[in-house]
């Protein structure tokens, strides 16, 4: 998974995305075993829109396919209104190395915020899987926040913070404490859910419906956007969805 923020440098960010690409078709490096793994996905948000033609697109797409990437979706992934003009572009992105075969990328036109979302379907070319509406068995993890605090609270103190001398040992101690604190948070539990039912409780019935009415305007307000009247129902709907 890989986000880059739009504000962020996005020179940088290909630069740092070449150093690890080519670090994972090393052969003689010390790496983790996820890192030197033959297939390889990259999926995220880089606010890099490859739907245009310029220097940083390519230099983007020329590092990943030298070192053995493929696009997997090239559509618009992100639609949004800008002072009444449509604006598309396809900034969420699905990048493979592996067999070909085993992997499909896609992007599901419903959206909760301006970006579609995007998904990958990974398999074993040999494997036969079947998916059936009976109820099956998962594990769910929980965090319990009043320890997370706890734990965090008793390690980044600021007598123990104020002896780190370096930035680079404070980002590491920093982001050790979350990662150990997080772990010792957690808990697991076995549920049972329908197939059917695979959504998250907040995602009631009626906001299922307001969104579904919110992508019926849009696809109206699509072919014809001098339309002033599903302009503004479009405008209400997007208010509606953010409340």
């Amino acid at each position: 998974m890989v986000y880059r923020p739009p504000n962020t440098n996005v020179n940088s960010f290909i630069s740092e995305l070449e150093i690890y690409t080519k670090r994972c078709r090393a052969k003689n490096v010390l790496l983790t075993k996820r890192c030197r793994a033959k297939n390889v996905l990259l999926i995220g948000d880089t606010n890099i829109d490859i739907t245009k033609n310029n220097a940083t697109v390519e230099s983007y797409e020329r590092i990943l396919a030298a070192n053995g990437m493929t696009r997997k979706i090239s559509g618009y992934t992100r639609e949004e209104i800008r002072a009444g003009t449509l604006v598309q572009s396809c900034i969420d992105h699905i990048y493979y190395r592996g067999n070909p075969e085993t992997i499909a990328g896609a992007i599901i036109e419903t959206k909760i915020s301006d970006h579609y979302v995007v998904a990958a379907s990974i398999r074993s070319p040999n494997t036969a899987f079947r998916v059936d509406n009976e109820e099956f068995t998962y594990d769910k993890t929980q965090t319990n926040f009043v320890k997370l605090e706890e734990i965090l609270s008793a390690k980044l103190d600021m007598v123990t913070l104020n002896e780190i001398n370096t930035v680079e040992e404070l980002y590491n101690y920093i982001v050790a404490s979350y990662r150990e604190a997080c772990r010792h948070a957690k808990s697991i539990n076995v549920s049972k859910q329908n197939r059917n039912r695979l959504r998250k409780p907040w995602l009631t019935d009626d906001i299922l419906k307001q969104i579904n009415n919110r992508d019926k305007v849009y696809k109206l307000w699509k072919r014809c956007t001098e339309d002033q009247d599903t302009k503004e129902n479009l405008k209400k709907r997007y208010k509606v969805i953010d409340n």
